[in-house]
């Protein structure tokens, strides 16, 4: 979810994704490729994408929760305005 610019993009010599359900605390996908770079860096970069994770989380979260308030909300008044 940590997006790098296009700049950086160009300069990688390897990339990595990671996906993290934070409910569990799980892993559930990693996928990286490239070329160049020893087993410490990919663990660096592990750690780096998990911790991006957990501080997304909160931030989507309150993001979707608001959300779908907004959409409830809305819902509900045009219900009120249709059986009035």
């Amino acid at each position: 979810m940590l997006q790098p610019g296009e700049p950086e993009e160009r300069r990688a010599v390897a990339q990595l994704t990671v996906a993290l359900l934070p409910a569990l605390n799980q892993v559930s996908a990693v996928l990286g490729g490239g070329q160049g770079s020893p087993p410490d860096s990919w663990a660096e970069a592990l750690r780096l994408g998990l911790d991006g994770c957990h501080r997304l989380y909160p931030v989507l979260r309150q993001s979707l929760l608001r959300a779908a308030r907004r959409r409830d909300a809305a819902a509900a008044a045009t219900a009120t305005a249709t059986t009035a």
